[in-house]
C-alpha cells in the first residue's frame, strides 16, 4: 500500500515501458480468529486498508494509464472466504468480500474502455499468510475433507488463474471471480 500512495511506482513503471497492461492486486494479511467478540477497531481498519485500500489505490492509479490507451487487465485477489465465512477473521472476510463486489462495480465502469476487471478467489492454499491457520491440530486435515479433490491448492495453480485472465483467452471475460478452490464452494 505505502509504494501505491504517491503513485512513484506507477509513473517509473510507465515511464520506463510507455505502458501498463497488467495490474495484480494481490497485498493481504489475515489476522489470527477474531470474531466480533473479540476484535478491535484498530485491527479491523488495519485489515480493510491492507486488503481492500490496497485495491482501490493500485486501480486508481493505474486506471488512467489503461484508460488512455483503451486497454488493460485488472486482477485482483479475493478469497473463497469473501462467499463463505469461516466465522472468524470477520474483517478479512469482509475486506474479500468488497473486493469481489469492487471487482464488479470496476468492470461495469471500464469496460467502455476495453479493460476487463477480473477477481480470483482462491481456496486454501499454503503461503505465509495461512501457514498459521494450517498449522493449528486438525485444521490442514479439515479443509483437505471439506475440498471435494481433498487437498489443498498450490501457488502455481493460482498463478494459472491469473495467466489465463491476463491473456487472450479471456478476451470476453470481465466482472467475473473465478474460484480456484478444489471445488470448496461447491460444497
Amino acid at each position: 500500500l505505502i509504494l501505491f500512495k504517491d503513485g512513484k511506482v506507477v509513473a517509473d513503471v510507465v515511464a520506463r515501458f510507455k505502458r501498463i497492461d497488467v495490474l495484480v492486486n494481490n497485498a493481504a494479511i489475515n489476522p489470527p480468529a477474531l470474531t466480533i467478540l473479540n476484535d478491535t477497531l484498530e485491527n479491523w481498519r488495519r485489515t480493510i486498508t491492507i486488503n481492500l485500500e490496497s485495491v482501490f489505490m493500485g486501480s486508481k492509479l493505474v486506471a488512467p494509464h489503461m484508460v488512455e490507451r483503451k486497454s488493460g487487465r485488472i486482477i485482483s485477489v479475493a478469497s473463497i472466504q469473501g462467499f463463505a465465512s469461516s466465522g472468524e477473521v470477520g474483517s478479512y472476510n469482509a475486506a474479500k468480500g468488497a473486493i469481489i463486489a469492487y471487482t464488479q462495480s470496476m468492470a461495469v465502469e471500464l469496460g467502455p474502455y476495453n479493460i476487463l476487471v477480473n477477481a480470483i478467489a482462491p481456496g486454501w492454499i499454503p503461503t505465509e499468510g495461512t501457514e498459521g491457520g494450517l498449522a493449528k491440530p486438525g485444521n490442514k486435515e479439515r479443509m483437505e475433507m471439506f475440498t471435494p479433490m481433498h487437498r489443498l491448492g498450490n501457488p502455481e495453480e493460482i498463478r494459472g488463474a491469473v495467466i489465463f485472465l491476463a491473456g487472450s483467452a479471456s478476451s470476453y471475460v470481465t466482472g467475473a471471480v473465478l474460484s480456484v478452490d478444489g471445488g470448496y464452494l461447491s460444497w
